[in-house]
């Protein structure tokens, strides 16, 4: 089933540089408003192209945490945008949303609206009663944790959820899953890739490269289609280029590779392109199916899920448009072999945190001053990896603004930042900078030794991977990693 769950940890206030935990209120409401664009960016959500969704599978505002699970054949719970770019939260039959709150607390309010008034109480709650968008809790019941299945299609606008200190005196029991009814089978959608527009590059955290210079392009994904590159040895990088004069595209050399792909439960309808230089707009050669006229044709009666396209040239895409559907695919294409470069000498990679068109190339949000941006997926430059582990009950490892617009990445202590390299790789020194000299070496590595903001594997030792444990509260302007082939 699709689970929904609501869990208070904690409200934070800004009273320095950093956030500090200070006590909830009595009595608290919090809201989730699925129809604002603001708030799906901020919870990390992109923002779904009209008449398509997003898929939820975590959100967070305020102390409320809200975490989505899918129902066997039905379709997740998710954000929709219309045909004309209205937002809501979009659930099916036989999913469910559970509403929880920590022992301390018990809930108050549950309510809603929607759009659609004929459906928004088509729910079975497994304590209590709904109508008109309202819980209300049986005759002196109280509880920390409530569970709505979904009886059809319905939807959610505004999501208010209050809950107050006490104990619960009642446990609501689990209502059984029931076997939902195949949801219709959606026509086919398409996204489209503008790689002409300068809002869109910004939009998937890409810099916006100045004339006569490019940004280096690795994945790319809107909505359900994600764009993967791999380069060529000795050849340029599939990137976005900016002409003498600022007109962008993207541009891809011969033997270099991009790959298109959707998730498992879709399969590919189209693939299409325009280029402002129609001669070598076919210069590619599918891993399977032809290519004529900058348009895609699968061979007959077979469905895939990832296509790859291999230049055979220099060749431009202006704007490319990738349709999909539900469905599973019939057959895998063949890779074409790799031709991503493996470091036979020292390669050095960096990751500014001080820069914004640094950190939003890593796909991270520039956060407002004196607020943090938290990392959450892993950071991608060439063959090196940065993960983080948030130590429990710590503030989470992020990149933080002053209140003067300053950025940097801090830890807290016994939060890790993992650095990898793949193992036919190791890594052959790390070091960073720092606004605090007397914090630089506030970390713990699983192996080797720091100094002076400079790690070194021990002697004799090739090691692809090295955690560091912070000490305290640690922050970092500018990492930078050297690497090579064993």
């Amino acid at each position: 089933m699709i689970v929904l769950i609501f869990s208070i940890v904690g409200i934070s206030s800004c009273t320095t540089d950093d956030v500090t935990a200070v006590e909830e209120q009595d009595d608290n409401l919090v809201v989730f408003d699925f129809t604002s664009a603001s708030d799906l960016t901020a919870w990390g959500l992109t923002i779904p192209a009209n008449g398509s969704g997003t898929n939820i599978s975590s959100l967070t505002k305020l102390s409320a945490t809200v975490t989505a699970t899918n129902a066997e054949g039905a379709n997740p719970a998710r954000i929709w945008a219309t045909n004309s770019g209205v937002l809501d939260l979009r659930i099916y039959n036989g999913d469910a949303l559970t509403f929880s709150v920590p022992d301390n607390y018990v809930i108050t309010q549950i309510s809603w609206t929607s759009a659609n008034t004929e459906t928004m109480d088509s729910w079975t709650p497994n304590a209590g009663t709904i109508s008109g968008g309202i819980w209300t809790a049986p005759e002196g019941k109280t509880y920390n944790s409530v569970t709505f299945t979904a009886t059809a299609t319905t939807r959610m606008n505004v999501l208010t959820f209050g809950y107050t200190l006490g104990t619960a005196n009642s446990v609501a029991e689990v209502i059984p899953t029931p076997t939902p009814e195949p949801e219709p089978e959606p026509d086919p959608t398409a996204v489209t890739f503008d790689f002409t527009s300068g809002t869109e590059l910004t939009s998937w955290g890409l810099a916006i490269p100045a004339n006569s210079s490019g940004t280096n392009v690795s994945e790319i994904t809107n909505s359900v289609v994600t764009l993967s590159a791999k380069n060529a040895e000795g050849a340029n990088p599939i990137r976005i280029w900016a002409s003498n004069s600022g007109v962008l595209d993207l541009r891809a050399y011969k033997d270099d590779v991009l790959k298109i792909s959707v998730p498992d439960n879709y399969i590919i309808t189209q693939i299409s392109w325009t280029s402002a230089n129609t001669e070598t707009m076919d210069s590619w050669t599918p891993n399977a199916g032809s290519i004529s006229g900058g348009e895609w044709t699968a061979p007959e009666g077979k469905t895939y899920k990832s296509i790859s396209f291999k230049a055979t040239a220099t060749t431009r895409v202006n704007v490319l448009t990738v349709g999909y559907k539900q469905g599973t695919a019939n057959a895998v294409a063949e890779e074409f072999p790799d031709s991503t470069p493996t470091p036979s000498t020292p390669v050095e990679v960096s990751l500014d945190f001080t820069s914004g068109d640094a950190v939003k190339a890593m796909g991270l949000a520039i956060p407002e001053n004196g607020a943090g941006t938290p990392l959450s997926d892993p950071i991608k430059v060439q063959d090196f990896t940065l993960k983080v582990e948030n130590a429990e009950g710590a503030n989470p490892i992020r990149v933080w603004a002053t209140n003067s617009g300053v950025l940097d990445l801090r830890s807290y202590s016994g939060d890790k930042l993992i650095c990898s390299v793949p193992d036919d790789c190791y890594i052959s020194e790390l070091s960073w900078t720092t606004a605090n000299a007397s914090s630089i070496d506030s970390w713990t590595p699983s192996a080797g030794s720091i100094s002076q903001g400079v790690w070194k594997a021990p002697d004799g030792e090739k090691i692809s991977s090295v955690t560091f444990t912070a000490t305290g509260t640690a922050r970092i302007n500018i990492l930078k990693a050297t690497y090579q082939k064993r």
